[in-house]
């Protein structure tokens, strides 16, 4: 059974996108030399939280993201276009 949703994406489909999202996180906390606490602290955000994110375990808010994206310093059209529409 698939499960779709109100904008007609499946389960899967989020999940994948939340999965790619997290890995474009990692790659830039990594590339700029940050742990976890310590994007976590920029972003204001528990950093299990920042852990949960980047396994895509999480779903990001619109609100969070945009700290992520911020504590990261990168261009949040930067971002997205490593996980196509996520």
């Amino acid at each position: 059974m698939t499960i779709h949703h109100r904008d007609g994406s499946t389960a899967a489909a989020r999940r994948r996108q939340r999965h790619e999202l997290g890995q474009a996180i990692r790659a830039q906390r990594i590339a700029l030399g940050l742990s976890q606490a310590a994007l976590a602290g920029r972003a204001r955000l528990h950093p299990a939280c920042v852990g949960a994110f980047e396994r895509g375990e999480r779903l990001l808010a619109p609100e969070l993201r945009q700290r992520l994206v911020d504590a990261l310093t990168a261009d949040p059209a930067a971002l997205n276009s490593r996980v196509g529409s996520a």
